[in-house]
């Protein structure tokens, strides 16, 4: 089977419709906002929405069903991101 590597825009929080199976790559900066990239399968029509959670330092949050992804900087702010778990 054939994979290709999308980009999905979460700004600063929010969710994202990926295709069944997508393996979470990595998140970072882009432009102005905060993207993920993920390996989808060519050929999955079903889709799973996730929960994507951007937070500063220091903000209180619950993690609680979400794994951490990655850390990025923009300019002098840095957010750290977590996706929704589809195991918890």
């Amino acid at each position: 089977m054939t994979s290709r590597v999308f980009k999905y825009e979460v700004g600063l929080g929010g969710s994202i419709e990926v295709p069944t199976g997508a393996d979470i790559l990595n998140a970072g900066v882009q432009g102005y906002g905060v993207v993920i990239w993920a390996r989808v399968e060519d050929n999955v029509l079903d889709t799973d929405t996730l929960d994507v959670l951007v937070v500063g330092t220091g903000h209180a949050f619950s993690t609680k069903g979400y794994n951490y992804l990655n850390t990025v900087f923009m300019d002098d702010l840095v957010f750290h991101v977590y996706v929704e778990s589809l195991n918890a």
